[in-house]
């Protein structure tokens, strides 16, 4: 009996010593498989994030081809070919001792954009409208340098009643276009725009901006903005977006290439140059509540310009995309 007894002790110890066995190997592969599950999910996460990185860069009109860095103890490479609108992204990224690639395949397209129908857009009703010295408001097309555009000429001013058509008339003589002056139903209206371009400015101005400085280029235009009055003075030149929720002064030799665009619950425009010549090239756009002042003193000078619309309308900065093909 005592022998059978210490048999039984061995054999269930060799037992027990073989299910110890069995549940350490596989806990220890239970660890294994899941760091190694850990690990590429993080390499994964990582190329992910290295797209929306490239992306990122390639809206804030970087020429690169070549994209790389680290981050949560991984790093990253993206290599990019563009071909036109189409955006083919190689992307590797290594996490521990696992690597992940993929590759992406996009098209680039503008998000909506004001469709401009005059130089000068009044989206408001009852604008007290008045011109003073030597300006103009021109709807013949010109380009970025001042020659000719190849677009024909839009009417200098719309309007949306035919009240304020009358109100602009007396200022005829400082109006060009084909007409000068027309009523429409379908001027753009700011308010479907502004979200966006608030959420993607590129610069926000204090009150008042008096200096030489340019911002933005005919190849990456800037989308200012402005929540409250706006002051703008000296040698400026804007390439771009300008969004003014308030009033907007212009004095000097400010230069726009681009849209300006003026809201709020109280609007007035004022464009008063004693010496220099300010100058807007593209389209302007003003909503605010009745009885809102557009008033232009001196020399300034608008001209509608769909080289500069066209170059703002495909700002890296507005535009979207659309996935083609996705592999990893």
């Amino acid at each position: 009996m005592g022998r059978i007894a210490i048999f039984l002790v061995i054999g269930l110890s060799v037992i027990i010593g073989v299910f110890t066995y069995i549940l350490n190997n596989t806990s220890s592969d239970a660890v294994r498989l899941s760091m190694k599950e850990y690990s590429f999910s993080m390499a994964r996460n990582i190329a992910h994030s290295a797209v929306n990185i490239a992306l990122h860069q390639i809206d804030q009109g970087s020429t690169d081809s070549l994209f790389s860095g680290s981050f949560d103890d991984g790093s990253y490479s993206v290599t990019k070919t563009q071909n036109a609108d189409t955006v083919q992204l190689a992307v590797a990224s290594v996490f521990s001792d696992t690597t992940c690639r993929m590759r992406v395949k996009l098209v680039q397209y503008p998000k909506p954009f004001p469709k401009t129908n005059a130089t000068i857009g009044f989206a408001s009703d009852s604008v007290n409208f008045s011109f003073n010295g030597s300006p103009t408001v021109s709807g013949y097309d010109k380009n970025t340098d001042g020659s000719l555009g190849p677009n024909p000429p839009l009417p200098a001013v719309t309007v949306p009643t035919n009240y304020d058509s009358s109100n602009v008339a007396p200022f005829n003589s400082y109006l060009q276009g084909s007409p000068t002056i027309k009523v429409s139903d379908s001027i753009p209206q700011p308010g479907n725009y502004i979200q966006e371009y608030l959420a993607n400015a590129t610069v926000t101005f204090p009150s008042s901006v008096s200096s030489n400085a340019t911002y933005g280029s005919a190849t990456n235009p800037a989308i200012a903005v402005r929540d409250g009055d706006l002051s703008l003075s000296g040698s400026l030149s804007i390439y771009g977006i300008l969004v003014v929720k308030g009033s907007l002064t212009i004095t000097g030799t400010v230069t726009i290439y681009g849209i300006v665009i003026c809201y709020g619950d109280s609007v007035t425009v004022n464009i008063n140059t004693t010496s220099g010549t300010p100058k807007i090239y593209g389209a302007f756009l003003m909503s605010g509540p009745p009885k809102s002042s557009f008033s232009m003193k001196g020399n300034g000078q608008y001209y509608y310009s769909s080289q500069a619309l066209k170059n703002v309308q495909n700002a890296p900065s507005l535009r979207a995309y659309q996935i083609i093909d996705w592999w990893e």
